[in-house]
């Protein structure tokens, strides 16, 4: 859900412990939505994709 695009819009919370080693990742659409030479988006797929290889 988009932080502040709603001005009136309300939000749930909540909370989760992390463990060590854990990790959170945080985006923004400028990344899932870059176009390379193509004009192909890089997609979430692929941003999925990449982080895995990173994380592993």
């Amino acid at each position: 859900m988009p932080l502040g695009l709603y001005p009136n819009r309300t939000y749930e919370e909540s909370k989760i412990k992390l463990k060590p080693g854990d990790t959170i990742i945080l985006y923004s659409d400028g990344v899932t939505e870059q176009q390379g030479t193509d004009n192909e988006n890089f997609g979430i797929e692929r941003l999925f994709q990449v982080l895995k290889n990173q994380l592993l």
